[in-house]
């Protein structure tokens, strides 16, 4: 199994904790166990946390 990694922050990302996924260039958010298969290769994803500082970063551009 993947052990996936913050594309923000570089932590692990805990298979209990929300994550936010970019499918297609859109956030999804879900988590490890809910959805063993949503991580794999080439898909970035964030902990929510993260995610949410970068678009609060974007929206003040």
């Amino acid at each position: 199994m993947i052990e996936p990694r913050c594309t923000h922050c570089e932590q692990t990302i805990g298979v209990y904790e929300p994550l936010v996924v970019l499918a297609d260039g859109r956030p999804r958010e879900t988590s490890r166990a809910a959805e063993p298969h949503a991580v794999h290769p080439g898909v970035r994803c964030y902990h929510r946390s993260c995610f949410e500082r970068i678009e609060d970063h974007a929206s003040e551009m």
